[in-house]
């Protein structure tokens, strides 16, 4: 593997700096059940389901969090209060906060919604109205199929964020599975979406021919509790 690819996977099991925080549901920042020295052992019982009832205060002005099941329930002058709830039980729960700037679209009663840091905003102005469209139109296919097999998706928010390469998106064991899809959030690395010079990729405006899309049992506990965020 490429030693550049080996680096976009990423070293740091979370970030809390001073401009930006994530906490990874790896590095145990809230209660877990179970010793943590048995993995394997943990691996072969299967994951732990709970429901979580977290407020998260933003001690930093400008900041925004994305979790699952988040809303802004008081917003200071100089801070923020949060309110993370999922609807439905979740696994784990990984926390992203920092200055984003934030673009949502909802397409058959899901909210989908985009997460950037302010420096790279520009490329949510990307999103016109054939973009979107196409993309609206793709995403209603793909509900419908699930529908049709009768399947639904245990959630009506989808929020992707923008996170530093450095940050660990690989888990461990023999597996390595990718931490790129959590419970309610996708990760984007900075690299990728984020940093990409849209006017360069995308030289002539996009038509909407161009942008058709071919066709091709665990336990509960509640998890109750209170987060104060001060970046360093």
């Amino acid at each position: 593997m490429p030693t550049r690819a080996v680096a976009l996977l990423g070293k740091d099991g979370s970030i809390y700096e001073k401009n930006y925080v994530a906490l990874m549901s790896g590095v145990h920042w809230y209660p877990t059940s179970g010793p943590l020295g048995e993995a394997a052992k943990s691996v072969q019982q299967g994951k732990d389901f709970f429901k979580v009832d977290l407020t998260v205060d933003l001690a930093a002005k400008n900041w925004h969090l994305v979790g699952p099941g988040t809303k802004l329930k008081t917003a200071f002058r100089k801070n923020s209060e949060y309110q993370v709830s999922p609807e439905f039980a979740v696994s784990d729960i990984s926390l992203f906060a920092s200055e984003f700037e934030q673009t949502t679209m909802t397409v058959g009663g899901m909210t989908f919604g985009m997460n950037l840091h302010k420096k790279h905003a520009q490329n949510l102005q990307f999103w016109d109205e054939n973009l979107l469209r196409a993309l609206r139109v793709e995403i209603e296919r793909t509900q419908s199929r699930f529908a049709e097999r009768g399947l639904s998706l245990p959630t009506k928010t989808l929020s992707l964020v923008e996170i530093p390469d450095r940050l660990r998106t690989v888990g461990g064991g023999m597996r390595m599975k990718s931490l790129t899809s959590l419970p309610e959030i996708g990760l984007v690395k900075e690299s990728g979406f984020p940093t990409t010079n849209m006017e360069r990729a995308f030289p002539q405006p996009l038509s909407r021919e161009s942008l058709q899309v071919k066709k091709f049992g665990s336990s509960y506990t509640l998890f109750h509790s209170r987060l104060t965020l001060i970046p360093r």
